[in-house]
């Protein structure tokens, strides 16, 4: 039974985003599983070249792209033999000299600021139609700019220290240990206020039944402390990355999904070209020998599953 004080609509997106996280937790635990006995059992012990090649997958959403919409054919007014002026009627200059219509306008002006998060929709309205096809192609704003330049640091390294920290602890408990990104995101609220990210007293009880979990979860395992700090500073950077997006969206309206991973992606292959070589010429992380094939099915399988999806589902529940 649906409370009246919910509107239906609203009841039925919360339903179905609850839906999404639940099946995004699913994928992300089998993809960290994977991961892990990658790492473990496999003794591939290289977490930036996992990151590497999964932030390169990426690229796969620039696809769309790649290509532009055809374009429609109109008929020039040139062309057309005859035009039926059936239905008009002409007035004379006599008639049209005794209407009585008149125009007035106001002596003041009106200046009206559109909100950023639909200045962008009503700019491209205003443009001609060859324009406004162009505007298919993705462009660069500043705001678009700015947005990359903040979420891909933070979620390069939350993704990066989530990796590496699978070296050093089970699954389960780096799980646990990651959902303080919750406390960091209640903290960071706070201090940076969002339409979206507001504090309500349910998401302080939420945070504290995560805050004892966490706390049972440490006493009864054996954690290092390299595998805390790891995950600590994880979940400190997943946060960062949660309340930028959240803040970002109620400034400059919805983001471009497929726009963000495919920048991600580009950029990681960019990085990845240059810091791989650096990376084994300082024996911080080798390169060789190359993974087999079973690693790179497993790898792959984690990939798409962690990274392709689940991501993509986080983003749109």
């Amino acid at each position: 039974m649906v409370c009246p004080l919910v509107p239906p609509s609203l009841n039925s997106k919360s339903s179905l985003g609850f839906i999404i996280l639940m099946i995004v937790n699913i994928l992300w635990v089998l993809s960290g599983e994977i991961t892990r006995y990658i790492f473990i059992d496999c003794n591939f012990n290289r977490p930036f070249f996992v990151l590497s090649v999964k932030s390169s997958f990426l690229s796969i959403y620039f696809i769309r792209y790649l290509y532009k919409p055809k374009k429609i054919q109109y008929t020039s007014m040139d062309e057309i033999d005859e035009m039926s002026i059936e239905g008009f009627e002409f007035l004379t200059d006599e008639e049209n000299e005794n209407n009585g219509k008149k125009v007035r306008f106001s002596s003041t002006k009106e200046i009206r600021r559109l909100p950023l998060r639909i200045g962008r929709e009503a700019e491209l309205a205003r443009r001609s139609y060859n324009s406004s096809v162009d505007c298919t192609i993705p462009t660069i704003s500043s705001p678009t700019l700015i947005i990359i330049c903040v979420l891909l640091p933070t979620w390069l390294i939350c993704s990066l220290s989530y990796q590496a920290s699978l070296l050093f602890t089970t699954l389960s408990s780096l799980n646990l240990i990651s959902a303080t990104s919750s406390i960091f995101v209640l903290i960071l609220s706070m201090f940076i206020p969002s339409s979206r990210s507001k504090v309500t007293p349910l998401k302080g009880f939420i945070v504290l039944i995560n805050l004892f979990g966490v706390s049972l979860i440490s006493q009864s395992d054996s954690l290092s402390s390299s595998s805390i700090i790891l995950a600590l500073f994880s979940a400190f950077a997943y946060a960062v990355y949660l309340i930028s997006l959240s803040k970002f969206v109620s400034v400059y309206g919805d983001i471009d999904i497929n726009f963000l991973f495919g920048s991600i992606g580009i950029v990681s292959i960019i990085i990845s070209v240059f810091l791989l070589p650096v990376l084994h010429l300082t024996s911080l992380e080798r390169l060789q020998p190359l993974p087999h094939s079973s690693i790179w099915i497993r790898l792959i399988l984690s990939t798409i599953l962690g990274t392709l999806i689940a991501d993509r589902l986080w983003m749109e529940g």
